[in-house]
């Protein structure tokens, strides 16, 4: 399956045949190309990537989408070369999608994000695609370059496998998981959270939640949502409100959509949050329809310098399915059922499965964390969480003879704190090997 990265998509008569590759008969299109650019030259990729873009604008009758711009016939030459060149600064691997038929369907560029998500469950289905670089050279005569195209695309399901069963094993005992960045998608991703983070700068201060422990911490905050991994983020407060987050910060997350760059920043990181969320997902035995059903919200923190002791985020499991978090500094810390306290890294995306997974899946541990933030810490995280749809039956596909589970994340929420709640025993085990002392709510002993 295709992880989920920042694309550029075009739509395009190729010169190619159709038995160039296989697909699902549900799931036939006239052209279906997956194209990987990887050679180190961003100036290269980005001269051979303008002369296609150009050879599709003189075509008639076809539409151009390039990171998130629509290029017409009437788009100047200078312009395309000025886009591409901002879009291969950024972006070190470029998709192209082609797909005539489909591009009806989009009302705003959001949507395109949604369709490669799509076709990166499809992809699964793929038995192999024959990608050659005379392909390339057919669609750009004439030119010389030094790009190099993946070899031919072969179904990952082993490789899936080996990284389900990791996570699952993780999960198992209650640890987290993470998914890895490459250098260059790191980089993006870092410069996302920078800018993310230069946004957050200008919001007002606000105390976190209380913990279990009473810990509180100075933050700003904000947060989008969106119906769905891969779907756009949702732009009115209507929609917002049916989500369980403060409202306050939901609205200040729509105002910050509005800023062009904080906007291009959330974007980034939501496609590597939602990667992480498809991956994890399909390794806990959530298959991919009740995947397409998940709410998701993400939440933009920048934990700011205070006085006094050491403030942060209390002891607790995530009261979702699943959490997905980017960070660009420490402080997360992993509570252990036999008593070991870790320290995952921040040069990843961070899975960590809630209390809802445990009680849908009965065999997954929800990560007990917390987050510790020092006087002078100065940090921006965000974190995806991943829904069920709220106040429906879901059914429970990791069992044999699974009987239904029904979703109600307020009552989720409020059970995971009481004494007698279905987290109780985890609580036990937890302030026993961790030798903690906490408010009698969470003493079920």
């Amino acid at each position: 399956m295709l992880s989920i990265k920042p694309a550029v998509a075009v739509e395009a008569h190729l010169p190619l045949s159709k038995t160039c590759l296989s697909v699902e008969r549900a799931y036939a299109y006239d052209y279906i190309i997956f194209y990987r650019w990887l050679s180190p030259e961003l100036y290269e990729r980005g001269r051979v990537m303008a002369r296609l873009v150009a050879e599709m604008i003189e075509k008639k009758s076809r539409r151009i989408w390039l990171d998130q711009h629509q290029m017409t016939r009437s788009t100047e030459a200078g312009d395309v070369t000025k886009r591409i060149s901002n879009t291969f600064l950024s972006v070190s691997q470029i998709i192209i999608l082609a797909a005539p038929g489909d591009w009806d369907r989009f009302k705003n560029p959001d949507d395109i994000h949604r369709w490669e998500w799509e076709m990166s469950l499809r992809s699964a289905s793929l038995n192999h695609i024959n990608i050659t670089m005379s392909m390339l050279d057919s669609m750009t005569p004439g030119s010389s370059h030094h790009t190099s195209l993946d070899e031919p695309i072969v179904s990952q399901t082993g490789a899936m496998s080996k990284e389900s069963h990791a996570i699952q094993t993780a999960f198992k005992a209650g640890k987290e998981y993470v998914v890895p960045w490459d250098s260059q998608e790191e980089q993006r991703i870092e410069q996302a959270m920078q800018d993310l983070g230069s946004y957050l700068s200008n919001l007002d201060h606000s105390l976190s939640y209380e913990g279990t422990d009473k810990k509180v911490v100075w933050r700003k905050s904000c947060w989008f949502a969106s119906q769905g991994i891969g779907h756009p983020f949702l732009d009115s407060e209507t929609d917002i409100a049916k989500f369980d987050g403060d409202l306050k910060d939901g609205l200040t997350g729509l105002q910050a959509l509005h800023d062009i760059r904080t906007r291009e920043s959330a974007h980034c990181l939501k496609s590597a949050l939602d990667s992480a969320l498809v991956t994890t997902s399909m390794a806990v035995g959530i298959d991919s329809e009740l995947v397409q059903r998940c709410t998701v919200r993400y939440r933009a923190i920048k934990y700011t310098p205070h006085a006094g002791a050491p403030g942060g985020i209390g002891l607790h499991p995530d009261g979702n399915l699943l959490s997905a978090l980017i960070t660009n500094g420490p402080g997360l810390r992993v509570y252990d059922l036999d008593g070991t306290v870790r320290f995952p890294g921040h040069r990843g995306t961070i899975m960590m499965g809630g209390s809802t997974l445990y009680r849908w899946a009965n065999e997954f541990i929800p990560t007990f964390h917390d987050v510790d933030i020092s006087g002078n810490e100065v940090k921006v995280s965000i974190v995806a969480f991943f829904n069920f749809p709220d106040m429906e039956t879901i059914p429970r596909t990791l069992r044999a003879k699974g009987d239904n589970f029904f979703h109600d994340i307020r009552r989720i929420k409020e059970d995971d704190k009481l004494p007698s709640g279905e987290l109780s025993v985890l609580w036990d085990v937890i302030i026993k090997n961790h030798q903690l002392s906490l408010p009698p709510v969470l003493a079920s002993g």
